[in-house]
């Protein structure tokens, strides 16, 4: 589920969407449900500097899980929704 924000003319609107995907958990691609691209960063201990990336939060049986970008898939699960 996916919250999204709008604001129009002083007015706060928050609306829930879902947003099934394949996301690649482990070894296998996986049916979860999106909730968004963050900012993860972080401080590498062995140089001392900064770093940061986009990584991808899913839903998947129950808990929150961290995945690279590149291993999130939509239109597959769009394909098997329209053939059913």
């Amino acid at each position: 589920m996916i919250f999204r924000i709008t604001y129009k003319e002083g007015v706060v609107e928050m609306t829930k969407t879902q947003e099934p995907c394949l996301a690649k958990i482990g070894k296998y691609w996986e049916r979860a449900d999106f909730l968004g691209v963050f900012q993860h960063s972080g401080t590498n201990l062995i140089f001392g500097h900064q770093f940061a990336g986009p990584v991808a939060v899913v839903r998947f049986r129950g808990r929150l899980v961290k995945v690279e970008i590149e291993n999130i898939d939509f239109c597959e699960v769009e394909n098997e929704q329209a053939a059913t």
